[in-house]
């Protein structure tokens, strides 16, 4: 135990490196929000956990820095109806220009964030057991919002971080076209704002 907190001590003592330009690549998890107004009927809708993984980087000092990020989860929303008779998935994309707060001045310290970019959403359907048919329904693009928090540790030129970071959309009928017109004559809506949380692992370096 005491050589872990000699560690701990050692690390967090030692300033970072003033200005440095930084690098990433992380892979985690994305925590799927409820699009609740859909669970009605036999159709249920939600956003899934699943895989997302991607890039960052940008300029880190104290106590500010700037970066932008690339995210891709290839599951997001999942809907099923009758049965699985026909089944709807997503793939997610998040491209983010954020401000973080550096909260210590040392190798180890924690960070809050905020940030708006582009988010796309690319709806497929399939119609299930065998897969029999898969097709593109529709893509929605969508400026939206991500806030957040994490820790970065910087070991010489390496950095190691974790990140958790809610992503939100604000989805409104007329994004989805004609799907978004029929869902509504059968007595649905698509107009919510999901969230998103992000959890995920990221290794890079300094230069």
């Amino acid at each position: 135990m005491n050589k872990y907190l000699v560690l701990v001590a050692l690390l967090t003592a030692t300033p970072t490196f003033a200005g440095d330009s930084e690098i990433s690549g992380f892979i985690g998890g994305l925590l799927g929000g409820d699009l609740d107004q859909l669970e009605a009927g036999n159709i249920t809708s939600s956003f899934k956990n699943g895989i997302v993984y991607g890039v960052r980087g940008g300029w880190y000092g104290h106590p500010l820095a700037v970066e932008g990020s690339f995210a891709y989860a290839p599951s997001g929303l999942t809907g099923v109806v009758e049965d699985n008779v026909f089944v709807m998935d997503t793939r997610v994309t998040y491209l983010d220009a954020n401000l973080l707060l550096i909260i210590l001045p040392t190798a180890v310290s924690p960070f809050v964030t905020g940030g708006v970019g582009l988010q796309s959403f690319v709806f497929q359907g399939d119609i299930a057991p065998a897969a029999l048919f898969n097709v593109d329904l529709v893509t929605v693009n969508k400026f939206g919002f991500n806030f957040g928090a994490g820790i970065k540790a910087n070991i010489k030129r390496a950095t190691l971080r974790l990140d958790i970071r809610d992503h939100m959309t604000t989805f409104t009928q007329d994004d989805f076209g004609l799907l978004g017109q029929i869902a509504e004559i059968a007595g649905f809506t698509f107009d919510e704002t999901v969230h998103n949380v992000e959890v995920s692992f990221g290794v890079g370096f300094r230069f």
